[in-house]
């Protein structure tokens, strides 16, 4: 034990010694509070910088996709379009790259007018799939498949035909339609589609008052929305099998060279579609009769497409009521692909009503297709089909 009476002279001379010496006392006093209190306010605050981390080493932090991964697990080198830390995911419609919990949106495909009276229609823009097909009288009528984008305002929308029904049931996809001729209402109540009617579900659309009627019916992404929660049509998700997709070429391997494809579904111009591609951009701008860009009203936009692909049917087999026609879509036959500048010549094929109609290169592998809008043009056998191309 150590002697009280040196203790005791240690502390009166430190006393003592602080007596005469004060004004260190009262400057040391207040540089060790302030050291104090500035490690109050800012050492345990701000996370990114931490002053005493000598004095209280941490817990080494380790990410999710980090954590449990040996080396024979790592995952393989992202491609050269996606960030090396990006989580995003292919959505199933189109390929499009997305966050996770927008990968899989319920579809919802919507007839859209396409006679003179009704152009330019509108929120084409937004969709991710559109089939062009006839009808009758030589004009015909787009499906747009939507599953991601949106607009706030879709149509004009026009009546249900039996072919359509084909794609919808593709896709187990929410239909909205005005109507329909006899075959196509049977059909929707048989099949168990999930209808849509503006007949029976008005107050999901309206009549706008700048056209006149049959070409003034349109709905919104905000009513669409609204439906599927109302009549429980996206209660479970959507398990339709996706084509399959990949990352565009760049621009240095892409083909120096234009293309255009004309696609006469009948006689005259009024209902010929053209695309010509765009080596910068990489698209196929869409026109109809032929030469006017085929625009959307909402954003003044021309429609453009990733994709162009026709599938060529037998000759229409016949023409019913009011001269509307049908078509065998199921089966298989010849199809043309356009994509990165470049014509695949090959097949489709579509097992049965509920299979997703997919198309097939020479070899018989099924032909990727690039990330984003695909326009699916059914045609006819008997109909035109022209394409040129030409170095730039």
């Amino acid at each position: 034990m150590p002697d009280k009476t040196k203790i005791k002279t240690i502390f009166f001379r430190v006393s003592e010694y602080l007596k005469q010496r004060r004004w260190l006392a009262i400057v040391a006093f207040v540089v060790i509070g302030g050291i104090f209190l500035w490690g109050i306010l800012f050492g345990f605050s701000v996370k990114s910088w931490k002053p005493f981390a000598w004095a209280m080493p941490e817990k080494e932090e380790t990410s999710t996709a980090q954590q449990n991964v040996s080396p024979t697990d790592a995952p393989a080198a992202p491609s050269s379009t996606v960030e090396p830390t990006s989580n995003l995911v292919p959505r199933r419609i189109d390929g499009v790259l997305v966050s996770p919990e927008d990968a899989n949106p319920y579809p919802v495909a919507i007839m859209i007018d396409n006679i003179p009276p009704a152009w330019p229609q509108s929120g084409l823009e937004g969709a991710s799939v559109l089939y062009e097909t006839l009808v009758e009288g030589g004009a015909t009528r787009i499906m747009a498949v939507f599953a991601g984008g949106r607009s706030d305002k879709i149509g004009p929308v026009r009546s249900a035909r039996p072919c359509y029904l084909e794609w919808v049931s593709e896709y187990d996809a929410m239909y909205g339609h005005v109507g329909g001729s006899p075959e196509a209402l049977a059909a929707i109540s048989g099949l168990g589609i999930k209808d849509f009617s503006q007949f029976r579900n008005g107050q999901y659309y309206w009549r706008s008052t700048d056209r006149y009627a049959p070409h003034n019916v349109y709905t919104s992404f905000e009513l669409i929305d609204r439906a599927r929660r109302d009549l429980k049509y996206d209660s479970q998700p959507a398990t339709y099998q996706s084509w399959k997709f990949k990352d565009e070429q760049p621009l240095a391997q892409r083909p120096q060279k234009t293309e255009t494809i004309e696609i006469h579904f009948s006689s005259g111009q009024t209902w010929t579609s053209r695309y010509v591609y765009n080596v910068e951009k990489n698209v196929y701008a869409k026109f109809q009769a032929a030469t006017q860009p085929h625009l959307d009203a909402e954003t003044g936009n021309q429609l453009m497409a990733k994709n162009v692909v026709v599938v060529v049917v037998p000759k229409i087999s016949s023409y019913g009521e009011k001269g509307r026609v049908t078509m065998d879509i199921a089966g298989q036959g010849r199809a043309f692909v356009f994509r990165d500048g470049v014509e695949i010549v090959g097949t489709w094929q579509k097992k049965d009503r509920l299979s997703r109609t997919l198309f097939y290169d020479a070899q018989g592998n099924e032909i990727e297709l690039n990330r984003g809008t695909t326009w699916v043009s059914v045609v006819p056998e008997d109909r035109e089909i022209l394409y040129t191309e030409s170095s730039l």
